[in-house]
Protein backbone atom coordinates (compact mmCIF):
# COMPACT_ATOMS: atom_id res chain seq x y z
CA UNK A 1 0.00 0.00 0.00
CA UNK A 2 1.44 3.40 -0.82
CA UNK A 3 2.15 5.94 1.56
CA UNK A 4 -0.77 8.03 0.80
CA UNK A 5 -3.13 5.11 1.01
CA UNK A 6 -1.91 5.38 4.96
CA UNK A 7 -3.44 8.90 5.10
CA UNK A 8 -6.30 9.05 2.80
CA UNK A 9 -8.92 6.66 3.83
CA UNK A 10 -12.49 6.18 5.26
CA UNK A 11 -12.87 5.24 8.64
CA UNK A 12 -16.32 3.09 9.25
CA UNK A 13 -17.59 1.74 12.70
CA UNK A 14 -20.79 -0.03 12.79
CA UNK A 15 -23.05 -1.20 15.85
CA UNK A 16 -25.03 -4.25 15.59
CA UNK A 17 -28.91 -4.28 16.87
CA UNK A 18 -29.34 -7.88 17.94
CA UNK A 19 -27.30 -11.71 16.83
CA UNK A 20 -28.42 -11.40 13.36
CA UNK A 21 -26.10 -8.90 13.02
CA UNK A 22 -28.35 -5.72 11.09
CA UNK A 23 -26.70 -2.62 11.49
CA UNK A 24 -28.32 -0.18 14.12
CA UNK A 25 -25.96 2.78 13.76
CA UNK A 26 -22.94 3.82 11.57
CA UNK A 27 -20.07 6.21 12.36
CA UNK A 28 -17.87 7.52 9.23
CA UNK A 29 -14.82 9.79 9.49
CA UNK A 30 -13.01 10.98 6.30
CA UNK A 31 -9.38 11.90 6.15
CA UNK A 32 -7.55 13.21 3.24
CA UNK A 33 -3.95 14.09 3.70
CA UNK A 34 -3.54 12.96 7.17
CA UNK A 35 -6.54 15.44 7.62
CA UNK A 36 -10.37 14.60 9.01
CA UNK A 37 -12.23 16.51 6.44
CA UNK A 38 -15.61 15.10 7.28
CA UNK A 39 -17.43 13.46 9.75
CA UNK A 40 -20.91 11.48 9.46
CA UNK A 41 -22.95 9.54 11.58
CA UNK A 42 -26.74 7.87 11.36
CA UNK A 43 -28.85 5.84 13.70
CA UNK A 44 -30.70 3.25 11.65
CA UNK A 45 -33.54 0.95 12.17
CA UNK A 46 -33.05 -2.49 12.10
CA UNK A 47 -35.42 -5.11 10.40
CA UNK A 48 -38.21 -5.17 12.29
CA UNK A 49 -37.10 -2.65 14.83
CA UNK A 50 -35.63 -5.67 17.17
CA UNK A 51 -32.63 -5.46 19.05
CA UNK A 52 -31.14 -7.57 21.69
CA UNK A 53 -30.91 -6.76 25.33
CA UNK A 54 -27.22 -7.45 25.16
CA UNK A 55 -26.63 -5.33 22.39
CA UNK A 56 -28.93 -2.73 23.96
CA UNK A 57 -26.72 -2.71 27.07
CA UNK A 58 -23.15 -2.31 24.99
CA UNK A 59 -24.27 0.40 22.65
CA UNK A 60 -27.49 2.07 24.90
CA UNK A 61 -29.16 2.25 21.17
CA UNK A 62 -33.26 1.09 21.56
CA UNK A 63 -35.90 0.63 19.82
CA UNK A 64 -37.48 3.50 20.81
CA UNK A 65 -34.72 6.03 19.29
CA UNK A 66 -35.27 4.07 15.87
CA UNK A 67 -39.04 3.38 15.61
CA UNK A 68 -39.55 6.39 13.43
CA UNK A 69 -36.15 6.35 11.51
CA UNK A 70 -35.08 4.99 8.05
CA UNK A 71 -34.08 1.55 7.21
CA UNK A 72 -30.66 1.11 5.75
CA UNK A 73 -31.69 0.70 2.31
CA UNK A 74 -32.53 4.39 2.13
CA UNK A 75 -29.31 5.31 4.61
CA UNK A 76 -27.55 3.21 2.29
CA UNK A 77 -27.99 5.75 -0.43
CA UNK A 78 -26.28 8.22 1.19
CA UNK A 79 -22.65 6.24 2.70
CA UNK A 80 -22.52 4.34 -0.24
CA UNK A 81 -20.21 6.85 -1.72
CA UNK A 82 -18.48 6.69 1.33
CA UNK A 83 -17.67 2.70 1.00
CA UNK A 84 -17.98 2.00 -2.58
CA UNK A 85 -14.14 2.21 -4.17
CA UNK A 86 -12.71 3.39 -0.98
CA UNK A 87 -10.44 2.66 1.25
CA UNK A 88 -11.67 1.46 4.77
CA UNK A 89 -10.26 1.87 8.18
CA UNK A 90 -11.70 -0.51 10.45
CA UNK A 91 -10.92 -1.67 14.30
CA UNK A 92 -11.69 -5.67 14.46
CA UNK A 93 -12.39 -5.55 10.41
CA UNK A 94 -14.42 -8.77 10.75
CA UNK A 95 -16.84 -7.74 13.14
CA UNK A 96 -17.73 -4.90 11.56
CA UNK A 97 -17.66 -6.53 7.87
CA UNK A 98 -19.67 -8.72 8.94
CA UNK A 99 -23.15 -6.31 9.92
CA UNK A 100 -21.94 -4.26 6.35
CA UNK A 101 -22.47 -7.30 4.35
CA UNK A 102 -25.70 -9.52 6.48
CA UNK A 103 -27.51 -5.95 6.11
CA UNK A 104 -26.37 -5.37 2.51
CA UNK A 105 -27.80 -9.42 1.79
CA UNK A 106 -30.88 -8.71 3.79
CA UNK A 107 -31.90 -5.35 1.76
CA UNK A 108 -30.72 -7.00 -1.97
CA UNK A 109 -27.87 -4.67 -1.92
CA UNK A 110 -24.79 -5.92 -4.20
CA UNK A 111 -21.68 -5.80 -2.23
CA UNK A 112 -19.80 -3.16 -3.38
CA UNK A 113 -15.18 -3.13 -4.02
CA UNK A 114 -13.41 -1.60 -1.09
CA UNK A 115 -9.91 -2.49 0.47
CA UNK A 116 -9.51 -2.36 3.97
CA UNK A 117 -7.54 -1.88 6.82
CA UNK A 118 -7.84 -3.46 10.36
CA UNK A 119 -6.11 -1.55 13.06
CA UNK A 120 -5.97 -5.18 14.73
CA UNK A 121 -3.65 -6.72 12.21
CA UNK A 122 -1.55 -3.84 11.68
CA UNK A 123 -1.33 -2.83 15.60
CA UNK A 124 -2.39 -5.84 17.83
CA UNK A 125 -5.76 -7.67 18.30
CA UNK A 126 -6.40 -4.91 21.83
CA UNK A 127 -9.85 -3.66 22.44
CA UNK A 128 -10.17 -0.04 21.35
CA UNK A 129 -10.55 1.46 24.23
CA UNK A 130 -7.43 -0.20 25.39
CA UNK A 131 -5.61 1.01 22.12
CA UNK A 132 -6.57 4.39 22.52
CA UNK A 133 -5.75 4.81 26.51
CA UNK A 134 -2.55 3.72 24.98
CA UNK A 135 -2.09 5.80 22.37
CA UNK A 136 -3.71 8.69 24.59
CA UNK A 137 -6.22 9.54 22.29
CA UNK A 138 -9.65 9.83 23.75
CA UNK A 139 -12.28 8.05 23.30
CA UNK A 140 -15.23 9.92 24.54
CA UNK A 141 -18.39 6.93 24.60
CA UNK A 142 -16.76 3.99 23.11
CA UNK A 143 -19.70 1.91 21.30
CA UNK A 144 -21.05 4.96 20.29
CA UNK A 145 -19.78 4.78 15.98
CA UNK A 146 -18.90 7.55 15.50
CA UNK A 147 -16.84 8.34 18.64
CA UNK A 148 -15.39 5.04 17.83
CA UNK A 149 -14.59 5.74 14.10
CA UNK A 150 -12.56 9.56 14.83
CA UNK A 151 -11.08 7.35 18.17
CA UNK A 152 -9.65 4.51 15.17
CA UNK A 153 -8.43 6.91 12.95
CA UNK A 154 -6.60 9.41 15.47
CA UNK A 155 -5.10 5.99 16.93
CA UNK A 156 -3.87 4.96 13.06
CA UNK A 157 -2.99 8.20 12.29
CA UNK A 158 -0.32 8.40 15.24
CA UNK A 159 0.97 4.79 14.67
CA UNK A 160 1.76 6.04 10.84
CA UNK A 161 3.43 8.97 12.08
CA UNK A 162 5.96 6.29 14.43
CA UNK A 163 4.20 7.69 17.65
CA UNK A 164 7.37 7.26 20.08
CA UNK A 165 5.24 7.22 23.38
CA UNK A 166 2.91 4.51 22.85
CA UNK A 167 2.14 3.22 26.55
CA UNK A 168 2.22 -0.48 25.68
CA UNK A 169 2.30 -1.69 29.63
CA UNK A 170 -0.91 0.19 30.05
CA UNK A 171 -2.14 -2.24 27.07
CA UNK A 172 -0.54 -4.99 29.19
CA UNK A 173 -1.99 -4.33 32.34
CA UNK A 174 -5.50 -3.60 31.05
CA UNK A 175 -5.67 -6.44 29.14
CA UNK A 176 -5.11 -8.48 32.29
CA UNK A 177 -7.86 -6.61 34.54
CA UNK A 178 -10.32 -9.62 34.65
CA UNK A 179 -7.65 -11.94 36.08
CA UNK A 180 -7.96 -15.39 36.56
CA UNK A 181 -9.07 -14.90 40.33
CA UNK A 182 -12.45 -13.39 38.82
CA UNK A 183 -12.77 -15.80 35.99
CA UNK A 184 -11.93 -19.09 37.30
CA UNK A 185 -14.84 -21.94 38.29
CA UNK A 186 -13.64 -24.65 40.32
CA UNK A 187 -13.88 -27.72 38.95
CA UNK A 188 -15.81 -29.51 41.26
CA UNK A 189 -19.00 -26.67 40.41
CA UNK A 190 -19.07 -28.57 36.94
CA UNK A 191 -20.64 -31.38 38.44
CA UNK A 192 -24.28 -31.62 38.84
CA UNK A 193 -25.78 -32.13 42.52
CA UNK A 194 -29.28 -32.31 42.86
CA UNK A 195 -29.51 -33.19 46.16
CA UNK A 196 -28.46 -29.92 46.69
CA UNK A 197 -31.49 -28.16 46.12
CA UNK A 198 -34.24 -27.31 48.20
CA UNK A 199 -36.38 -25.45 45.78
CA UNK A 200 -36.93 -27.87 42.57
CA UNK A 201 -39.50 -25.22 41.19
CA UNK A 202 -36.30 -22.45 40.60
CA UNK A 203 -35.76 -22.31 36.52
CA UNK A 204 -32.80 -23.27 37.02
CA UNK A 205 -33.58 -26.83 38.50
CA UNK A 206 -32.11 -29.74 36.58
CA UNK A 207 -31.19 -27.03 33.49
CA UNK A 208 -27.74 -27.17 31.69
CA UNK A 209 -26.13 -23.63 32.02
CA UNK A 210 -23.30 -22.12 30.38
CA UNK A 211 -21.37 -18.64 32.16
CA UNK A 212 -19.25 -15.94 30.07
CA UNK A 213 -18.05 -12.32 30.35
CA UNK A 214 -17.36 -9.98 33.15
CA UNK A 215 -20.07 -9.90 36.69
CA UNK A 216 -20.13 -7.81 39.55
CA UNK A 217 -19.36 -10.91 41.51
CA UNK A 218 -16.56 -13.84 40.61
CA UNK A 219 -17.60 -16.49 38.39
CA UNK A 220 -17.05 -19.22 41.37
CA UNK A 221 -19.37 -17.57 43.16
CA UNK A 222 -22.50 -17.69 40.39
CA UNK A 223 -21.30 -21.32 39.71
CA UNK A 224 -21.58 -22.25 43.45
CA UNK A 225 -25.06 -20.12 43.76
CA UNK A 226 -26.51 -22.08 40.39
CA UNK A 227 -25.44 -25.40 41.64
CA UNK A 228 -27.11 -24.55 45.19
CA UNK A 229 -30.00 -24.44 42.77
CA UNK A 230 -29.56 -27.76 40.97
CA UNK A 231 -28.21 -26.46 37.98
CA UNK A 232 -25.88 -28.36 35.85
CA UNK A 233 -23.49 -26.13 35.30
CA UNK A 234 -21.07 -26.24 32.20
CA UNK A 235 -17.51 -24.46 30.55
CA UNK A 236 -18.96 -24.84 26.68
CA UNK A 237 -22.91 -24.60 25.01
CA UNK A 238 -24.30 -27.13 22.70
CA UNK A 239 -27.37 -28.14 21.41
CA UNK A 240 -28.37 -28.99 24.81
CA UNK A 241 -27.52 -25.58 26.31
CA UNK A 242 -30.85 -24.15 28.60
CA UNK A 243 -29.49 -21.26 29.56
CA UNK A 244 -26.20 -18.69 29.02
CA UNK A 245 -25.40 -16.23 31.52
CA UNK A 246 -24.18 -13.24 29.88
CA UNK A 247 -22.04 -10.38 31.33
CA UNK A 248 -19.88 -8.13 29.94
CA UNK A 249 -17.30 -9.18 27.39
CA UNK A 250 -18.73 -12.53 26.59
CA UNK A 251 -16.77 -14.86 25.16
CA UNK A 252 -16.33 -14.53 21.48
CA UNK A 253 -16.32 -18.38 20.18
CA UNK A 254 -19.78 -18.60 23.01
CA UNK A 255 -21.50 -15.82 20.98
CA UNK A 256 -20.56 -17.18 17.86
CA UNK A 257 -21.64 -20.52 18.54
CA UNK A 258 -24.92 -18.94 20.37
CA UNK A 259 -25.75 -17.18 17.15
CA UNK A 260 -25.23 -20.58 15.18
CA UNK A 261 -27.70 -22.65 17.29
CA UNK A 262 -29.87 -20.04 17.08
CA UNK A 263 -30.13 -19.84 13.54
CA UNK A 264 -30.41 -23.33 13.20
CA UNK A 265 -33.47 -22.87 15.38
CA UNK A 266 -32.37 -23.91 18.83
CA UNK A 267 -34.26 -21.67 21.50
CA UNK A 268 -31.06 -20.96 24.04
CA UNK A 269 -32.37 -19.05 26.62
CA UNK A 270 -30.07 -15.66 27.34
CA UNK A 271 -30.21 -14.16 30.60
CA UNK A 272 -28.13 -11.45 32.15
CA UNK A 273 -27.16 -10.85 35.60
CA UNK A 274 -30.29 -8.20 36.49
CA UNK A 275 -31.98 -11.28 35.55
CA UNK A 276 -30.12 -13.87 37.66
CA UNK A 277 -30.72 -11.48 40.63
CA UNK A 278 -34.63 -11.49 39.67
CA UNK A 279 -34.09 -15.08 40.04
CA UNK A 280 -32.16 -15.63 42.72
CA UNK A 281 -34.41 -13.30 44.87
CA UNK A 282 -37.48 -15.23 44.01
CA UNK A 283 -38.86 -12.21 41.51
CA UNK A 284 -40.64 -13.22 38.52
CA UNK A 285 -39.22 -16.66 38.03
CA UNK A 286 -41.93 -17.91 36.12
CA UNK A 287 -40.75 -15.50 33.33
CA UNK A 288 -37.66 -17.96 32.84
CA UNK A 289 -39.01 -21.32 33.16
CA UNK A 290 -38.32 -23.45 29.91
CA UNK A 291 -38.47 -27.14 29.06
CA UNK A 292 -35.38 -29.03 29.68
CA UNK A 293 -35.19 -30.19 26.23
CA UNK A 294 -33.89 -27.69 23.38
CA UNK A 295 -35.72 -28.92 20.42
CA UNK A 296 -35.74 -27.16 16.92
CA UNK A 297 -37.90 -23.82 15.85
CA UNK A 298 -36.00 -22.99 12.98
CA UNK A 299 -38.00 -20.04 11.47
CA UNK A 300 -36.59 -19.68 7.95
CA UNK A 301 -35.60 -15.75 7.04
CA UNK A 302 -33.40 -14.33 4.70
CA UNK A 303 -30.61 -14.49 6.46
CA UNK A 304 -30.61 -18.15 6.09
CA UNK A 305 -30.90 -17.78 2.73
CA UNK A 306 -28.06 -15.44 1.89
CA UNK A 307 -26.13 -16.25 4.52
CA UNK A 308 -22.52 -17.15 3.60
CA UNK A 309 -22.77 -20.87 4.70
CA UNK A 310 -26.25 -21.09 3.49
CA UNK A 311 -26.10 -19.22 -0.56
CA UNK A 312 -24.84 -21.32 -3.27
CA UNK A 313 -22.51 -19.07 -4.86
CA UNK A 314 -22.61 -18.53 -8.58
CA UNK A 315 -19.08 -18.58 -10.27
CA UNK A 316 -19.17 -17.90 -13.92
CA UNK A 317 -15.88 -18.38 -14.52
CA UNK A 318 -16.34 -22.52 -13.88
CA UNK A 319 -17.67 -24.30 -16.45
CA UNK A 320 -20.70 -26.48 -14.74
CA UNK A 321 -21.25 -25.66 -11.23
CA UNK A 322 -24.11 -27.90 -10.56
CA UNK A 323 -23.18 -31.89 -12.41
CA UNK A 324 -24.35 -34.37 -10.16
CA UNK A 325 -26.02 -32.14 -7.78
CA UNK A 326 -29.37 -33.08 -6.47
CA UNK A 327 -32.57 -30.43 -6.48
CA UNK A 328 -35.47 -29.73 -4.39
CA UNK A 329 -37.55 -27.05 -6.27
CA UNK A 330 -40.27 -24.80 -4.32
CA UNK A 331 -43.65 -24.13 -5.75
CA UNK A 332 -45.00 -20.91 -6.58
CA UNK A 333 -42.35 -20.50 -9.53
CA UNK A 334 -42.57 -17.11 -11.81
CA UNK A 335 -41.85 -19.47 -15.11
CA UNK A 336 -43.30 -23.41 -15.86
CA UNK A 337 -41.87 -25.96 -13.68
CA UNK A 338 -41.47 -28.36 -16.46
CA UNK A 339 -38.67 -25.86 -18.04
CA UNK A 340 -36.58 -25.32 -15.05
CA UNK A 341 -36.58 -29.38 -15.10
CA UNK A 342 -35.22 -30.06 -18.16
CA UNK A 343 -32.77 -26.68 -17.04
CA UNK A 344 -31.55 -28.72 -14.35
CA UNK A 345 -31.32 -31.74 -15.90
CA UNK A 346 -29.29 -30.27 -18.79
CA UNK A 347 -26.71 -29.55 -16.03
CA UNK A 348 -26.09 -32.88 -15.23
CA UNK A 349 -27.66 -32.31 -11.76
CA UNK A 350 -31.11 -33.83 -10.50
CA UNK A 351 -34.56 -32.91 -9.10
CA UNK A 352 -36.34 -34.75 -6.36
CA UNK A 353 -40.05 -34.20 -5.43
CA UNK A 354 -38.79 -34.22 -1.40
CA UNK A 355 -36.02 -33.12 0.59
CA UNK A 356 -33.68 -35.74 1.83
CA UNK A 357 -30.35 -35.97 3.03
CA UNK A 358 -28.75 -35.99 -0.34
CA UNK A 359 -30.21 -32.79 -1.38
CA UNK A 360 -27.67 -30.66 -2.20
CA UNK A 361 -29.56 -27.62 -3.43
CA UNK A 362 -33.04 -25.91 -2.77
CA UNK A 363 -34.42 -23.64 -5.63
CA UNK A 364 -37.04 -20.94 -4.11
CA UNK A 365 -39.50 -19.18 -5.98
CA UNK A 366 -38.93 -15.40 -6.01
CA UNK A 367 -42.31 -15.48 -4.76
CA UNK A 368 -41.07 -17.51 -1.87
CA UNK A 369 -38.10 -15.06 -0.92
CA UNK A 370 -40.91 -11.93 -1.54
CA UNK A 371 -42.96 -14.43 1.54
CA UNK A 372 -39.96 -14.26 3.43
CA UNK A 373 -39.15 -10.57 3.52
CA UNK A 374 -42.42 -10.17 4.14
CA UNK A 375 -42.39 -12.66 6.83
CA UNK A 376 -45.19 -14.18 5.18
CA UNK A 377 -44.37 -18.30 5.25
CA UNK A 378 -45.77 -20.11 1.87
CA UNK A 379 -46.25 -24.06 1.40
CA UNK A 380 -42.18 -24.29 0.29
CA UNK A 381 -40.84 -22.60 3.64
CA UNK A 382 -43.53 -24.60 5.49
CA UNK A 383 -42.29 -28.01 4.51
CA UNK A 384 -38.71 -27.15 4.95
CA UNK A 385 -39.15 -25.51 8.41
CA UNK A 386 -41.67 -29.04 9.60
CA UNK A 387 -38.44 -31.20 8.17
CA UNK A 388 -36.10 -29.61 9.70
CA UNK A 389 -37.65 -29.06 13.28
CA UNK A 390 -39.02 -32.73 13.12
CA UNK A 391 -35.74 -34.62 12.43
CA UNK A 392 -33.11 -34.28 14.49
CA UNK A 393 -30.80 -36.01 11.82
CA UNK A 394 -31.26 -33.15 9.77
CA UNK A 395 -29.30 -30.02 9.22
CA UNK A 396 -29.33 -26.79 7.05
CA UNK A 397 -26.20 -28.57 5.48
CA UNK A 398 -28.14 -27.63 1.72
CA UNK A 399 -27.26 -24.52 -0.27
CA UNK A 400 -30.39 -21.94 -1.25
CA UNK A 401 -30.33 -20.41 -4.80
CA UNK A 402 -33.52 -17.97 -5.46
CA UNK A 403 -35.04 -18.56 -9.15
CA UNK A 404 -34.05 -15.08 -10.25
CA UNK A 405 -29.48 -15.84 -9.45
CA UNK A 406 -30.62 -19.86 -11.06
CA UNK A 407 -31.68 -17.78 -14.35
CA UNK A 408 -29.11 -15.39 -14.53
CA UNK A 409 -26.51 -18.05 -14.32
CA UNK A 410 -28.14 -19.79 -17.41
CA UNK A 411 -28.70 -16.22 -19.57
CA UNK A 412 -25.25 -15.93 -18.65
CA UNK A 413 -24.85 -19.01 -20.27
CA UNK A 414 -26.67 -19.50 -23.32
CA UNK A 415 -25.71 -15.76 -24.40
CA UNK A 416 -21.91 -17.07 -24.14
CA UNK A 417 -20.10 -16.35 -27.42
CA UNK A 418 -19.17 -20.24 -27.73
CA UNK A 419 -22.49 -21.80 -26.38
CA UNK A 420 -24.68 -23.23 -29.42
CA UNK A 421 -26.75 -25.69 -28.11
CA UNK A 422 -30.24 -24.92 -29.75
CA UNK A 423 -32.24 -27.05 -27.20
CA UNK A 424 -30.70 -25.12 -24.44
CA UNK A 425 -31.33 -22.35 -25.47
CA UNK A 426 -35.05 -22.97 -27.16
CA UNK A 427 -36.11 -24.07 -23.22
CA UNK A 428 -34.58 -21.39 -21.95
CA UNK A 429 -36.08 -18.75 -24.07
CA UNK A 430 -39.85 -21.06 -23.62
CA UNK A 431 -38.80 -20.50 -19.81
CA UNK A 432 -38.84 -17.11 -20.23
CA UNK A 433 -42.00 -16.59 -22.18
CA UNK A 434 -44.31 -18.74 -19.51
CA UNK A 435 -43.38 -16.08 -16.64
CA UNK A 436 -46.56 -15.05 -15.82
Amino acid sequence: MSESNFYDFVAIDFENADNSQFACQVGIVVVRNRKIVEEIEYLIQPPGNKYGKIQMQIHGITPEKTKNLPEFDEIWVKIKPYIENQTLLMHNASADLSILLKTLFHYFIPEPKFKCIDTCEQIGKYKLDVLAKAFDVKLLKHHNALDDARATTEIWLKHCDGYKHADFDVIKSDSHKNNYDLKRVDSDLFVKDLTLCSNINNPFYDRSVVITGDFSIPRNQIAKLLKSMGADVNSSISKRTNFVLIGNNPGTVKMDTISKLKHNGYNINLIYEDDFNDIISGNNTSDYHTEKEIKKNLKISLTHIYDSDNKFMIDLNKINLFANKEFYVGENLKGNRNYIYQLIGYLGAMTNEDIDQNTNIILLSDNTIYNIKNECFDETVEYIQNLYNSNKSVNLTFKFISEEDFMEYYRNRVEGLFFDDFTVKNTYNRYLESII
